[in-house]
């Protein structure tokens, strides 16, 4: 576990370029608000890098992606405007216009495919009755824009693309528990049947891709209580994985895929949970022990350089899988 910039805050994404470029978004909390918290590791330490003014009000950032060292976008949401992105160009962050329906919009992930192509996912709470429904924003490499979902009232909170023609898009309906997964095609979104759980519900969290053909989502499965939902697209269609040996509150917030026989999944409730897939397995993975722990993403750098951020007792939370054992480097 490596200390982060300080008290009564969480981070929420990572993402990495290298291994000594890496970056996690979050919050802080700042006079009431919740204020967006961005950190950089530099491959010797952690440093708070300032976040561009997104003004008054609760600006938090959930999610966080990098094409190239000058090109990294956060998301999150802003209480004057809706939805909030931002970006870093290799000197800078600063604050990109985007669309929004409503001052309650939000944008919870983000994927980056190149400097001209990026993808970030959320909610729309503009319609009528307080209902959320699911949003999704392109960056064309000049604006964005707000591209039609086919799904309803539903939320979207990960969001993984492999080309400009193959992205996929995960949440669910947090009231009734149903998995939602979307694909583009290159030209529309579709939906994309999900495992069948037989009588369980779910909710899908987070996704990445090593492929088209190689896809993994993670999230939590609901029957008497929530527990770790980890499920593989091979090409065809949506598998479920066997149980984890997880118990009750266990369920998923982030995946990183890095390879076919390299894939890593985080969570917990109370208390961090690792998984590890090593391409015949899904293995539990010791974390350091924090008290009121949880992870909620993960970046896979190499095999055995792994980022995970969270919280624990209101503080921010990072740890680091490297040569084979957690902690600092």
């Amino acid at each position: 576990m490596i200390p982060s910039a300080g008290a009564s805050e969480r981070l929420d994404g990572v993402a990495a370029v290298s291994s000594g470029d890496v970056w996690a978004v979050g919050s802080t909390r700042a006079r009431g608000y919740d204020r967006a918290l961005i950190e950089h590791w530099n491959g010797r330490a952690w440093q708070v890098v300032p976040a561009p003014d997104a003004g008054a009000g609760h600006t938090p950032l959930f999610g966080v992606a990098a094409s190239a060292a000058n090109d990294v976008w956060a998301v999150g949401h802003a209480n004057a405007t809706g939805t909030l992105i931002e970006h870093w160009d290799g000197i800078s962050w600063k604050r990109v216009p985007s669309p929004s329906e409503s001052r309650a919009d939000a944008l919870f992930a983000v994927a980056a495919v190149s400097p001209s192509d990026a993808w970030a996912v959320g909610t729309n709470a503009f319609q009528e009755g307080g209902r959320l429904y699911s949003l999704i924003e392109h960056w064309d490499g000049k604006g964005w824009t707000i591209e039609q979902s086919p799904a309803g009232e539903f939320s979207l909170t990960g969001i993984a693309a492999t080309s400009p023609t193959d992205a996929w898009a995960v949440g669910g309906d947090a009231q009734t528990h149903r998995a939602l997964i979307e694909r583009w095609d290159g030209t529309k979104w579709r939906i994309v049947p999900s495992a069948n759980l037989g009588q369980g519900s779910s909710f899908l969290a987070a996704i990445d891709a090593v492929s088209p053909s190689d896809v993994w989502a993670v999230g939590h499965a609901t029957r008497d209580t929530d527990r770790a939902l980890v499920e593989h697209w091979n090409g065809s269609r949506w598998k479920l994985l066997p149980s984890l040996q997880a118990g009750a509150g266990s369920g998923l917030a982030g995946v990183a895929a890095r390879t076919a026989n390299d894939v890593w999944a985080v969570g917990g409730s109370g208390g961090a949970t690792a998984f590890h897939w090593d391409g015949a397995r899904l293995q539990p993975v010791a974390v350091a022990k924090a008290t009121e722990s949880m992870l909620y993403a993960v970046v896979a750098i190499a095999a055995d350089d792994v980022w995970s951020v969270g919280s624990a007792s209101a503080n921010g939370l990072l740890e680091r899988y490297s040569c084979q054992h957690h902690g600092a480097p």
